[in-house]
Protein backbone atom coordinates (compact mmCIF):
# COMPACT_ATOMS: atom_id res chain seq x y z
CA UNK A 1 0.00 0.00 0.00
CA UNK A 2 1.30 3.45 -0.90
CA UNK A 3 2.24 5.93 1.81
CA UNK A 4 -0.11 8.81 2.58
CA UNK A 5 0.94 12.39 3.18
CA UNK A 6 -0.47 14.45 6.06
CA UNK A 7 -0.13 18.10 7.01
CA UNK A 8 1.50 18.91 10.33
CA UNK A 9 1.01 22.55 11.30
CA UNK A 10 3.43 24.21 13.70
CA UNK A 11 4.03 27.70 14.98
CA UNK A 12 7.62 28.87 15.40
CA UNK A 13 7.25 28.13 19.11
CA UNK A 14 5.76 24.64 18.74
CA UNK A 15 8.37 23.72 16.10
CA UNK A 16 11.15 24.71 18.51
CA UNK A 17 9.50 22.72 21.31
CA UNK A 18 9.12 19.74 18.95
CA UNK A 19 12.86 19.87 18.18
CA UNK A 20 13.79 20.42 21.85
CA UNK A 21 11.73 17.36 22.84
CA UNK A 22 13.76 15.17 20.49
CA UNK A 23 11.71 15.55 17.30
CA UNK A 24 10.15 12.14 17.85
CA UNK A 25 6.50 12.96 18.62
CA UNK A 26 4.14 15.22 16.71
CA UNK A 27 0.91 16.37 18.32
CA UNK A 28 -2.55 17.23 17.07
CA UNK A 29 -5.56 18.72 18.81
CA UNK A 30 -8.07 16.30 20.28
CA UNK A 31 -10.59 17.54 17.68
CA UNK A 32 -8.44 15.86 15.01
CA UNK A 33 -8.26 12.49 16.79
CA UNK A 34 -10.50 10.70 14.24
CA UNK A 35 -8.28 11.92 11.41
CA UNK A 36 -5.05 11.12 13.29
CA UNK A 37 -6.20 7.52 13.73
CA UNK A 38 -5.87 7.12 9.94
CA UNK A 39 -2.13 7.91 10.01
CA UNK A 40 -0.03 4.75 9.62
CA UNK A 41 3.64 3.83 9.95
CA UNK A 42 5.38 4.66 6.68
CA UNK A 43 3.18 7.71 6.06
CA UNK A 44 4.70 11.19 5.94
CA UNK A 45 3.95 14.40 7.83
CA UNK A 46 4.64 17.53 5.80
CA UNK A 47 5.62 20.15 8.38
CA UNK A 48 4.51 23.72 7.77
CA UNK A 49 5.11 26.82 9.92
CA UNK A 50 2.05 29.01 10.19
CA UNK A 51 2.44 32.81 10.38
CA UNK A 52 5.82 32.37 8.65
CA UNK A 53 4.46 30.43 5.66
CA UNK A 54 7.38 28.03 5.36
CA UNK A 55 7.80 24.31 4.86
CA UNK A 56 10.31 23.08 7.47
CA UNK A 57 10.41 19.33 7.20
CA UNK A 58 9.09 15.97 6.15
CA UNK A 59 8.76 13.34 8.87
CA UNK A 60 8.19 9.65 8.32
CA UNK A 61 5.73 8.08 10.75
CA UNK A 62 7.26 5.15 12.66
CA UNK A 63 4.46 4.08 15.02
CA UNK A 64 0.69 3.88 15.39
CA UNK A 65 -1.26 6.99 16.54
CA UNK A 66 -1.82 7.37 20.27
CA UNK A 67 -3.69 9.62 22.69
CA UNK A 68 -1.62 11.09 25.54
CA UNK A 69 -2.15 14.29 27.50
CA UNK A 70 1.43 14.55 28.76
CA UNK A 71 2.47 18.17 28.12
CA UNK A 72 5.19 18.74 25.54
CA UNK A 73 4.11 22.11 24.20
CA UNK A 74 3.81 25.16 26.44
CA UNK A 75 0.94 26.82 24.59
CA UNK A 76 -1.56 23.94 24.60
CA UNK A 77 -1.94 20.21 25.10
CA UNK A 78 -2.00 18.32 21.81
CA UNK A 79 -3.04 14.85 23.01
CA UNK A 80 -3.47 13.12 19.65
CA UNK A 81 0.00 12.08 18.61
CA UNK A 82 2.05 10.21 16.11
CA UNK A 83 5.65 9.09 16.37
Amino acid sequence: MAASYWLGLFTVETWKEFLDHGADVSGFSDKRWKLVQKIRPGDYLLCYLTRVSRWVGVLQVTDEPFFDQTPIWSSKVFPAGSA
